[in-house]
């Protein structure tokens, strides 16, 4: 029974990398046309001018890559060893954290405790990782 399980495992952490992989090399291809169409327009009607809402969405595709990444890293490790390293977790974490801050538009965000909220969940990620590599050294 065990060594169904142990395939059976086997075979979902390879499903599972696979559409890590799918979603990783669309959300790159999704990023990269949207910047260069993002870049095209701009530049015909703007020129070289900075606005700082052109890039949001870019942003937020660029940490959902960097998310997926970090994913697709445990899923690795964790097959490999059957170890999670808490310290992959806790970035996966920091980045999902700030990648909802990120994503989320500047009217959505209700009240200034929302914010603090999440400042404070990317805090204490950050200073679990810090107390977790200097517990390592």
């Amino acid at each position: 029974m065990d060594n169904f399980v142990d395939k059976f495992e086997r075979w979902i952490t390879y499903v599972l990398m696979g559409v890590a992989l799918l979603m990783i090399t669309l959300q790159t291809y999704e990023l990269l046309r949207e910047m260069i169409s993002n870049l095209v327009i701009r530049i015909s009607t703007d020129g070289l001018v900075f606005k700082p809402g052109s890039m949001h969405s870019g942003v937020v595709l660029f940490f959902n890559i960097l998310l997926s990444l970090e994913i697709l890293a445990t899923i690795r490790v964790f097959s490999k060893g059957h170890e999670v390293k808490i310290k992959v977790i806790l970035i996966v974490c920091m980045i999902a954290v700030s990648r909802k801050f990120l994503a989320a538009d500047t009217q959505e965000h209700d009240s200034l405790q929302s914010e603090l909220g999440i400042a404070a969940l990317i805090l204490a990620f950050a200073l679990g990782y810090y107390l977790v590599q200097k517990v390592e050294k």
